[in-house]
């Protein structure tokens, strides 16, 4: 009989506690294996980010441009200077007229469009950059140093780790959150760039006009 009863509270715990959360698992003592598994566990989920440029000359650019992104959904949401400049939601696009009125747009017919990659998801990807990291040493609790090949980050090559730079290494330092997840990385590349990531694992909910306010794309918005 009690063993039956400690069977059930244990069932009841598992219930209410649930499944061990693995994004609290501890991160690889291995440092180029820890910043890889920090790129699986930000991707997996959604995240806002934004970039700071500093030139050469050390002035700074503020992100003229940020994003709040759900890979999983295909969903990008866009500000400018802190306005809504537009979204993207699985291959359809919309963008404001400045009039209260918004365009849809299908993003596929805009492939070869450069204004069309702000919409690409995979633009705003940038903790894949850590899928390249082929040096890296550990320089805080949850800080990091090293080198990474831009090259490999952008083609995402998780199955073998990088032994060697291949087309564009880059000095790199990277912070994680208590859970593992980028929340900053800077890459000297000429001058140096900040990315900063936060909101992760909101549920990011397209704030899309009424459908009374959107209107589809005519030709002449596909040949500009």
């Amino acid at each position: 009989m009690r063993q039956r009863a400690l069977l059930f509270v244990t069932w009841v715990l598992l219930a209410l506690v649930g499944a061990p959360d693995t994004a609290r698992a501890a991160l690889s003592d291995d440092p180029v294996v820890a910043l890889r598994q920090a790129a699986d566990r930000t991707l997996s989920g959604s995240f806002h980010i934004e970039s700071h440029t500093t030139d050469v000359d050390g002035g700074v650019r503020a992100a003229d441009i940020t994003a709040t992104v759900s890979p999983a959904r295909q969903v990008v949401v866009l500000r400018a200077y802190g306005e809504l400049a537009g979204i993207r939601v699985a291959d359809r696009g919309y963008v404001p007229k400045g009039d209260g009125t918004w365009v849809r747009f299908e993003l596929s017919r805009l492939a070869d469009r450069p204004e069309a990659v702000v919409y690409d998801v995979d633009r705003w990807l940038a903790p894949r950059d850590l899928y390249g990291v082929f040096t890296a040493k550990r320089t805080g609790a949850r800080h990091y140093t090293g080198v990474l090949d831009r090259t490999r980050g952008l083609a995402a090559t998780r199955l073998e780790a990088p032994s060697r730079p291949v087309d564009l290494a880059v000095p790199f330092e990277a912070t994680l959150d208590a859970r593992g997840r980028l929340v900053e990385l800077t890459e000297w590349q000429g001058g140096r760039v900040t990315l900063r990531l936060s909101e992760h694992g909101r549920w990011v909910r397209p704030p899309l006009p009424p459908g009374r306010d959107i209107e589809p794309a005519d030709d002449a918005f596909y040949h500009q």
